[in-house]
């Protein structure tokens, strides 16, 4: 069972810090819609998912402002993961088509750019905020079910 978030530790920080396979980036999710109006949407979610994410203690998660700042979707998956030292990024799109959303997200590693987890949500618009809570909910689930190659083979579940 997961531990609830530390404060963080007073002892000195580590001369040498590697990156930490438990280590993940939320990116602003791209807003894919036709009208292109949906990038509120894309940046609130991505908001719920790094709340979400920084209630797991096993997990470091950057945060809003250093992760955003690749919102641009320029940079590969193995740079910002070099720059940001993380082992996993979450990245996602949104769409909008009248009273339907679609959201893409996938789990990538950082390490070679590979999908370690994906699922596309359709849904309804009419609760936007209940539709971000139910995937920032899958998301951490399916996270915990990944095995994080931390030493002695352990996962986060």
């Amino acid at each position: 069972m997961l531990s609830p978030r530390r404060p963080p530790s007073t002892s000195a920080p580590t001369a040498t810090k590697g990156v930490s396979d438990t280590s993940i980036a939320v990116l602003a999710f791209v807003d894919m819609s036709e009208k292109h109006d949906q990038a509120y949407f894309g940046d609130g979610l991505a908001e719920e998912l790094i709340d979400q994410l920084t209630q797991l203690a096993e997990l470091r998660v950057i945060s809003r402002t250093s992760a955003f700042q690749f919102k641009a979707g320029t940079d590969d998956a193995r740079v910002i993961g070099a720059k940001l030292s993380v082992a996993n990024i979450l990245e996602g799109s949104v769409r909008r088509s009248e009273d339907r959303l679609r959201v893409a997200v996938q789990l990538v590693d950082a390490s070679d750019g590979s999908s370690r987890w994906s699922q596309i949500y359709e849904r309804s618009a009419n609760d936007v905020f209940k539709v971000q809570d139910e995937i920032a909910k899958d998301v951490v689930r399916a996270l915990m079910r990944i095995p994080m190659m931390v030493t002695g083979g352990s996962d986060l579940s």
